[in-house]
């Protein structure tokens, strides 16, 4: 029976079309990540995931491309298989995430997660995320920041409150509450 090996070519370059000279990248999935894939360099990322990542053939994942001086930014979705698979990642030409993200009393929600309706994550009871698939995270002082085309509904979770959302609204909005919450689950 043949391996299934996944193999990952994300091509990256600034607004200008000029390669991107470092950056890392990240792969996500609704389930799963992110997993650190990489540096890249020159604008240029290939990445063969071997068989201990079958498990992204047939899934659907995106790529998160880190790059100095740009805000992360999600890749559109790919669909995983055994041929390889490109992502090009363009910097600066989508429109850029920028809220704070607050606890239901006000203050910063530090290590907030983000991500689709669709992933399933689960936390501690101190808040930490046991399992599941993120996007982002808020800094420490509750700073959300990124860049995507429109990701439709998000939900973002922490130990002191959820909210459900949408990418227009964080886009829109220089700030967000979370609702109190005992749910710590979220997902289908």
């Amino acid at each position: 029976m043949p391996v299934l090996t996944n193999n990952i070519k994300a091509t990256v370059t600034d607004a200008k079309g000029k390669p991107v000279p470092v950056f890392k990248v990240f792969l996500v999935s609704p389930a799963n990540g992110p997993y650190e894939l990489g540096e890249g360099k020159e604008g240029i990322f290939t990445r063969s995931l071997g068989d201990s990542w079958a498990w992204v053939a047939g899934f659907q994942y995106s790529l998160i491309v880190e790059a100095p001086g740009h805000p992360p930014q999600i890749s559109e979705p790919l669909i995983g298989s055994a041929h390889l698979k490109e992502a090009c990642v363009i910097l600066g030409k989508r429109q850029t995430i920028q809220c704070t993200v607050l606890s239901p009393d006000g203050s910063p929600a530090a290590g907030a997660f983000l991500y689709l309706p669709s992933g399933r994550c689960s936390f501690n009871p101190d808040g930490k995320l046991k399992s599941g698939g993120y996007l982002f995270t808020t800094d420490a002082n509750g700073k959300l920041h990124f860049a995507s085309s429109d990701l439709g509904e998000l939900r973002l979770m922490h130990r002191d409150g959820a909210l459900t959302t949408t990418w227009q609204e964080l886009l829109q909005s220089k700030e967000v509450r979370l609702q109190a919450t005992e749910e710590k689950v979220f997902g289908n």
